[in-house]
């Protein structure tokens, strides 16, 4: 029986030391979605979640193009697979990279993130999804309580990005103002996205590689890793991140740890 339009339930066989049983589980439905654009149809296999906001996030960081205020049109065609084009080619400005610099304490990037592990209640009931999420550096969590400006979910990261993306460009939030908190690993591939959404700051449980470190110290992105507990890596412009050890950060102050 579906339960709504991204999960489905599975009668499965469930082995706990030696207990055997049978047991329901909710899992994932991937959705196909068909974007036709300049000229191509690019496929991409997703949650049937914010759609049109994947579309906007991946053209924008592919190509540069935002198409945030275009019309669209939104077909399915069959059960699990939607077609979607924009009437328009989108335009060359976006709301990104216009904030001045800032600091963030350790301790408010910590909490932030065990608020952020939380979350999730589709990966809560299934175990299978990515998150990404924006708070502007201004806010304040109350205790472990955070307002996120914008929050995305799918199946995949990269489209978990693209589709937070895609909510900025929609609502003309400035990435750059905030901080940015990712669930999955951070290669040169999802770092190529936060520089093109004028990201600083990007938060993530999981580690990033050699090279996507390299790429974020060119672009001066703050890029931070193993946020867990009471503990992070700080990979790149560690001079953003403020705490008991300040003076340490800014002894390295746009250091370029590669030279």
């Amino acid at each position: 029986m579906i339960q709504n339009r991204v999960t489905m339930c599975q009668e499965i066989v469930k082995v706990q030391g030696e207990a055997i049983k049978r047991a329901e589980d909710e899992l994932l439905l991937e959705h196909a979605l068909s974007l036709e654009y300049g000229g191509e149809k690019i496929p991409f296999f997703c949650t049937e979640l914010l759609l049109r906001e994947l579309a906007v996030g991946y053209v924008f960081s592919a190509f540069g193009r935002n198409l945030g205020k275009e019309r669209y049109l939104l077909e399915s065609v069959v059960p699990g697979h939607t077609e979607l084009r924009f009437l328009g080619e989108g335009a060359l400005e976006a709301p990104f990279g216009r904030a001045q610099d800032f600091t963030v304490e350790a301790e408010w990037i910590l909490k932030a993130m065990e608020s952020f592990s939380k979350r999730s209640e589709l990966f809560l009931r299934t175990g299978n999804v990515h998150s990404a999420a924006f708070l502007p550096r201004k806010q304040k969590g109350r205790g472990q309580e955070f307002q996120y400006a914008l929050y995305a979910e799918d199946i995949g990261r990269h489209n978990a990005l693209d589709k937070l993306i895609g909510l900025a460009l929609v609502q003309d939030i400035d990435l750059s103002d905030g901080v940015v908190l990712l669930s999955g690993r951070a290669p040169s591939d999802m770092v190529k996205k936060l520089m093109s959404a004028g990201v600083k700051m990007a938060v993530s449980v999981s580690a990033p590689t050699y090279d996507s470190v390299r790429l974020a110290q060119a672009a001066g992105i703050t890029l931070i890793g193993f946020a867990r507990g009471s503990r992070m890596n700080i990979y790149s412009n560690a001079y953003r991140v403020t705490g008991k050890e300040r003076e340490v950060f800014h002894a390295d102050e746009k250091r370029d740890f590669f030279k």
